[in-house]
């Protein structure tokens, strides 16, 4: 991906030698920026996930917007605390939370980020200066053309969104409404009647109204002022749609379908299922203004450190399925030849663990036939017979007894040599893994 640079000659105002340090700053600063991951054990997550800290706003820069490319990068609106124009930029934060910077876009004072519905060729981006706050389009690829005005008019913009109608959606707190704006500038009202912030200070006060669209095309608005997330239809009629939480800021859609809601006071990420039912999904957090879902399913949060200040720390905090820690198993199967002209009932498999791991913590019903010859089952052959613990090789290794149903295994394999592999869970989630041989032959001679 090029990265692109722009500038707004009317905002910029600095001459030659300005803008030669200025760039040089970028080059020293925003473009060797090194990695930063950590976890952050004061967010709290659901067993089986974890949450790391992928990214903080570099010294002198706050993050005000998070989004994702139409090809999965994830980029941060990054606002300079000398309010320098040209100090303030787009960044993209790698997966291993590495800074670089996406585009120059010389203005004041970038928020939401929004990308075109229809293409994906161009990055919106509202700039808040002043309570007046305009659109601009960036190219988000190659280098070619330059930041362009599309639409003005807004007064607080807090969040934008693209439609599947082709528009964009902009949330302004200073009026309570939502506005739609056409790919040509056009700004007419949405849906108004939503909570209102004439302060200039929302954050400070857990004032916030947040955007995502459904798959069904409805417009949700986090409306952290009214304590409720609202369905707009498009017609632009709303109904509260969910008050799972009381100052809900920031609303995204998982790729199940569920709905999660971010409240900008406590802290807290909410599910909310299609059915309606809820539950805790994470806490811990400080003050979640964005919440956006990666390509992976990963869960990817803005959060301001300290709303009291007026130019707050903050990072980007990732939320995703924990690393499943694995072993290898020693895996004896019996018999070693197999003959399916026989009338056994069972393929049986002994399982020995590495020191330190108790085979007696293996969930047994977890235990199957995963693999033939390295390429996994479509129908893993779960154990079916009766299991125990022993030592069968008498080798003062305890091993535990499984067994597989004889035709099961038999559907997996033809005459000759293969390797099996059986694989399970341990009690505190741990996986085992290991293989075995098998000759398998058709003669009425071993019956």
């Amino acid at each position: 991906m090029t990265r692109t640079t722009f500038c707004l000659a009317e905002r910029c105002g600095l001459n030659l030698v300005v803008n030669l340090l200025a760039t040089l700053l970028l080059i020293l600063v925003a473009f060797q920026l090194p990695a930063y991951s950590q976890t952050a054990p004061e967010v709290t997550v659901p067993p089986g996930y974890q949450a790391t800290v992928i990214s903080r706003a570099p010294d002198g820069l706050r993050y005000n917007d998070i989004a994702f490319t139409p090809w999965g990068d994830l980029i941060a609106s990054a606002v300079s605390q000398t309010r320098n124009p040209c100090d303030s930029y787009i960044a993209q934060i790698s997966a291993s939370g590495e800074v670089t910077q996406f585009a120059d876009i010389c203005v004041d004072n970038p928020m939401p980020l929004a990308f075109n519905p229809a293409t994906g060729d161009l990055l919106y981006f509202l700039e808040g200066s002043g309570f007046n706050d305009d659109i601009y389009t960036v190219p988000s690829f190659g280098s070619s053309g330059d930041v362009r005005f599309l639409a003005g008019g807004f007064v607080v913009g807090t969040d934008m969104v693209s439609g599947p109608d082709g528009n964009l959606y902009v949330a302004d707190i200073y009026r309570g409404r939502i506005s739609r704006v056409t790919p040509t500038g056009s700004v007419m009202p949405f849906a108004m009647g939503f909570s209102i912030d004439t302060s200039g200070y929302a954050p400070m006060r857990n004032m916030w109204l947040g955007l995502a669209f459904d798959a069904a095309g409805n417009l949700l608005v986090a409306d952290s002022g009214a304590g409720a997330v609202f369905l707009v239809l498009p017609t632009g009629q709303k109904v509260v749609y969910s008050r799972v939480t009381p100052r809900p800021s920031a609303v995204a859609i998982a790729p199940n379908g569920d709905m999660y809601v971010a409240d900008i006071a406590s802290g807290n990420v909410h599910i909310v299922a299609p059915d309606g039912a809820s539950s805790l999904f994470a806490s811990g957090l400080s003050h979640p203004l964005e919440i956006e879902f990666a390509r992976d399913g990963s869960l990817y949060i803005l959060e301001w450190m300290n709303v009291d200040e007026v130019f707050p720390p903050t990072r980007v905090t990732r939320i995703h399925e924990a690393a499943i820690p694995s072993v290898d198993a020693v895996v004896d199967v019996k018999p070693e030849t197999l003959n399916l002209a026989s009338l056994g009932r069972f393929v049986t498999c002994y399982i020995e663990l590495p020191d330190g791991l108790d085979v007696a913590d293996i969930a047994t019903d977890s235990v199957a036939v995963v693999a033939v010859n390295g390429v996994p089952a479509v129908a893993p052959v779960m154990a079916a017979g009766p299991a125990e613990v022993g030592d069968y090789d008498a080798d003062g290794v305890a091993d535990l007894m499984v067994k597989f149903d004889r035709r099961a295994v038999s559907a997996l394999i033809t005459i000759g040599e293969h390797e099996l592999t059986v694989s399970g869970d341990m009690a505190d989630g741990t996986k085992f893994r290991g293989s075995d041989s098998i000759r398998v032959l058709n003669s009425r001679r071993y019956k």
